[in-house]
């Protein structure tokens, strides 16, 4: 993760989208993300995730992988994202460059549908970062800040 920025601002560049901790794990990669709503919150920390595989400037929109997911908590939806991401880069060998969700709440149950956008892992072509295994509960957190945003802190395997 050297010479890497530390942070991603979004387009009006007044919130960050997610920024990677150094300093909270040295076995792994950290970062928070961060958004005004839950959507945002869940594609920002899969940013971060890509983000942290690969240079994501070097990766283009090549093939669209559909997903659903369906969990009882906002912590375990954001964590299941995760995961599955990780999934269909070991078992598809795919990276994205551009992921969009549409998050809702159905009584007790969370549901994500979503789309990510990428390609197929070329060496050649793109500046592979590090080797993900699994998003950690270690350290993991998802909430709300002082000041209304939504927030996750979260520690990758690799």
């Amino acid at each position: 993760m050297t010479g890497q920025a530390n942070l991603c601002l979004n387009s009006e560049q007044t919130m960050p989208n997610f920024r990677f901790l150094p300093e909270i794990s040295t076995a792994g990669v950290a970062f928070e993300a961060f958004g005004r709503t839950q959507r945002q919150l869940l594609e920002n920390a899969a940013r971060a995730l890509e983000e942290a595989m690969v240079d994501t400037k070097t990766v283009r929109n090549r093939e669209k992988e559909a997903f659903n997911l369906r969990e009882g908590s906002l912590p375990e939806l954001l964590f299941s994202l995760l995961e599955h991401l990780v999934f269909l880069k070991d078992a598809k060998q795919l990276l994205f460059k551009q992921i969009k969700l549409g998050v809702e709440r159905e009584g007790k149950r969370w549901m994500l549908q979503g789309f990510a956008y990428g390609e197929r892992i070329d060496p050649k072509k793109h500046k592979l970062k590090v080797d993900v295994k699994a998003p950690t509960k270690h350290l993991y957190e998802v909430g709300k800040t002082k000041t209304g945003m939504f927030r996750a802190q979260v520690i990758l395997d690799i």
